[in-house]
């Protein structure tokens, strides 16, 4: 028992020996290792990096971005390697020493939209040195598909010769403001302008438009808080030609403050707009027994007509009430007179429309018409083809002169039945004016 005991002590010793020997060639081979790491760096010697680019901002923009960087001061500094799209495409900007110390730098790219990570590094010229590269530089290119939501604010327009009122709609979204562009011909040169409309404004005054002058308004908008500039949103256009049309009846009233008119109404379904609701069977019928006392009871009788615009008029069209064609006071005979302007201050006697006071030498007399009726038989006989001829309107060639107007007084002489009241349907004037297509 004891001799075996021997021998397997003499084996231990000699497993404990030959483990030393191990662990100590294992700490030579390894401590070669680690010098292998970092030895190609010691035989280059000392490496001299380049300043970085710092406080790296991107500002996003329409198929574009701009990166913007500052370079600190050193003097080897030559240009900025940029690279993008996942490490496919390099950039090389050329910097130019311009001031000592910090100097911003800046480029624009022209991109497809969408999200990019850019990687800068400053360069010598040989690119021998070189900066510890900035990674992670994240940026954002905005597009079409972007651009198509952006609503442009709405807008009408009205028109008054050649000046064109917008007139603007309410705030729907969150643009900045909007942008009328358009052709000012106000000088010897046409020249392409454009005006600013902020969100507190609800009105912009185009003048000097013409035949086919087309009028662009987009809305602007930022995306982005450092956006690079504005993106626009996709253009409504108006475009404004000179035509023979039906003037738009909207703007029209009566005016109520012209002695001898009569400003009556028969009844609340008998009333002056009615004229212009392009329904002749709705009647505005002068109030009944009245018998024109705004005249001494005796014919013209007179009304005045705010078209509000002035307009080349050249047509009138006159409907009489349905189913009163060629009676009851149907107007028979009457005068179209016309003006742009309307004198103050005058006195009464000025309007008198029985003897034609001073009114008549400021006006223009536009038409004298009358309503024929096609078999002649008068009050007593009606045919179908006179009421078929009378349900068409009549219509009369006015304004030989094709001067501006803007206020129209009819003087009616004489009614079908002879009475000192009238009953019309529908009165449509027709005019040469600029309108939007």
């Amino acid at each position: 028992m004891i001799k075996t005991l021997k021998l397997t002590t003499n084996a231990m010793k000699t497993i404990y020996t030959s483990a030393i020997v191990l662990l100590i060639l294992s700490a030579m081979t390894g401590c070669e290792d680690m010098n292998s790491l970092h030895q190609k760096y010691l035989d280059a010697g000392p490496r001299v990096y380049l300043g970085k680019p710092d406080s790296v901002t991107v500002k996003p923009g329409y198929n574009c971005l701009r990166i913007v960087w500052t370079n600190n001061a050193d003097s080897k500094i030559q240009k900025t390697r940029i690279v993008y799209n996942y490490g496919n495409d390099t950039l090389f900007v050329p910097f130019e020493r311009k001031t000592p110390g910090f100097q911003r730098d800046s480029v624009t790219l022209d991109l497809e939209p969408g999200d990019y990570i850019f990687e800068l590094c400053n360069m010598s010229e040989d690119e021998e040195l070189q900066s510890i590269p900035v990674t992670g530089i994240i940026g954002k290119v905005y597009g079409e598909s972007y651009k198509a939501q952006l609503a442009t604010r709405s807008f009408e327009t009205s028109i008054d010769q050649n000046t064109v009122t917008i007139n603007w709609g309410d705030i729907t979204s969150d643009y900045l403001y909007s942008i009328v562009r358009y052709t000012d011909r106000s000088g010897d040169t046409p020249v392409e302008k454009m005006k600013t409309c902020g969100n507190n404004s609800y009105t912009t005054i185009i003048e000097n438009v013409q035949d086919g002058d087309v009028i662009t308004v987009t809305s602007a908008y930022k995306p982005e808080s450092n956006y690079m500039d504005v993106i626009e949103s996709i253009p409504v256009t108006a475009r404004f030609v000179q035509k023979n049309g039906q003037v738009d009846s909207k703007p029209f009233v009566r005016c109520t403050d012209i002695p001898f008119d009569n400003t009556t109404d028969h009844a609340t379904w008998a009333q002056f707009w009615t004229l212009f609701d392009t329904k002749p069977t709705d009647a505005w019928l002068t109030s009944i027994p009245d018998e024109n006392s705004q005249n001494n009871h005796q014919f013209p009788i007179s009304f005045t007509i705010d078209l509000g615009a002035s307009i080349e008029l050249d047509r009138l069209v006159m409907f009489m009430v349905t189913g009163w064609e060629y009676q009851n006071s149907s107007p028979k005979r009457f005068d179209v007179w016309g003006t742009d302007m309307i004198a103050k201050d005058k006195p009464y006697e000025y309007w008198s429309t029985t003897d034609l006071g001073g009114w008549s030498l400021d006006w223009e007399k536009l038409a004298s018409c009358e309503t024929l009726q096609p078999s002649g038989g008068g009050i007593g006989s009606i045919t179908e083809e006179d009421i078929a001829y009378a349900q068409k309107g009549f219509s009369f060639s006015i304004n030989p002169k094709k001067s501006k107007i803007r206020y129209v007084r009819i003087l009616i002489y004489e009614t079908w039945d002879g009475s000192i009241n009238t009953g019309i349907g529908e009165l449509v004037f027709y005019g040469n004016m600029l309108m939007r297509e």
